[in-house]
């Protein structure tokens, strides 16, 4: 998949565009992004999707412990539905004063769009002024195809970006794999830490994510996919800050492997939630500490043999 980061269009084949922040890739953007492709096919349009990085809401509120995705994941996530092209534009204080006219004059003139298809919800342009109808207008004058989706459902409530976040600081990972149509996870290559988990029987991979990454906090038990191997690992993981060992008030994702002695500094995981332990604590003295670990070790091992007898 071609990612671009302007309003150019390199492409010789006319284009067919999806656009929306498209955080966390879930069942009801890829039921947008999957129409698309089946309408480029059929009409022989290049697939394309545009989103905008930051988020706005980041950029607006300068907001933390946010987003369900990072850019990378998500174009990876889109490029896995078929879409060909990717517009990841940079959203700015020059951006974000566009105006809703300006805007569609980039779709149409710039990048020469001959299908667009978007959400029942899609407004653009400053302060979300640019809705359907003038969207709408606009595409009947220009003779571009312009076409909306109708709302996707779970449980008779709608899939939204929202709603799985609302799922993941609730840590309903069952509910978030339904949303998301695949299992929350979260990726990062293990970095050297201060090896306390070796003294005590508990060695940790250590990976941080971006700050505006949405993160649960707490002590979960986790599967785990290490790079190039296709082993499902069993483990425990804890997420937030270690108050027990550290001042440093820095989110990390420390994850025990059970049965696992390997050196896993400069690998990549991919760190799959699936049900919380307890809240993180602070503890007196480290062996209270080491104390509670066996416990949220059996505890763990418990909970996801109950869930694999289960799948």
């Amino acid at each position: 998949m071609q990612i671009l980061h302007s309003f150019t269009n390199p492409s010789k084949l006319p284009i067919a565009l999806t656009i929306g922040n498209f955080d966390g890739v879930h069942i009801g953007h890829r039921a947008i992004l999957r129409k698309l492709v089946q309408v480029a096919e059929r009409q022989h349009y290049q697939p394309a999707a545009m989103t905008f990085s930051p988020h706005a809401k980041v950029f607006f509120r300068q907001t933390d412990n946010f987003l369900i995705t990072d850019d990378t994941e998500k174009a990876d996530r889109i490029a896995d539905c078929g879409i060909k092209t990717l517009w990841q534009i940079p959203f700015d204080d020059n951006f974000c004063h566009i105006t809703p006219n300006d805007f569609i004059d980039r779709l149409i003139h710039q990048l020469k769009i001959n299908y667009l298809l978007v959400g029942d919800d899609f407004r653009f342009g400053y302060q979300g002024q640019g809705d359907f109808q003038l969207l709408e207008k606009a595409c009947q004058k220009y003779q571009v195809e312009l076409q909306r989706t109708p709302t996707i459902c779970y449980q008779n409530e709608r899939v939204s970006s929202s709603r799985v976040r609302e799922a993941i600081q609730h840590n309903d990972f069952a509910l978030v794999e339904k949303l998301l149509g695949r299992r929350l996870s979260y990726q990062g290559k293990v970095s050297p830490g201060k090896q306390l988990g070796r003294t005590i029987d508990f060695p940790t991979a250590n990976i941080t994510l971006a700050k505006t990454r949405l993160l649960p906090a707490g002590v979960f038990a986790v599967r785990v996919n290490i790079e190039d191997d296709t082993t499902l690992y069993q483990g425990m993981c804890n997420i937030g800050t270690k108050p027990t060992v550290s001042d440093e008030n820095l989110r990390q994702i420390e994850t025990h492997l059970f049965d696992f002695n390997e050196n896993l500094y400069g690998k990549t995981l991919h760190i799959e939630p699936v049900a919380k332990i307890r809240d993180e604590q602070k503890f007196t003295d480290i062996s209270k500490l080491v104390n509670q670990l066996h416990k949220d070790k059996q505890k763990s091992l418990r909970l996801l043999n109950h869930i694999n007898a289960g799948r």
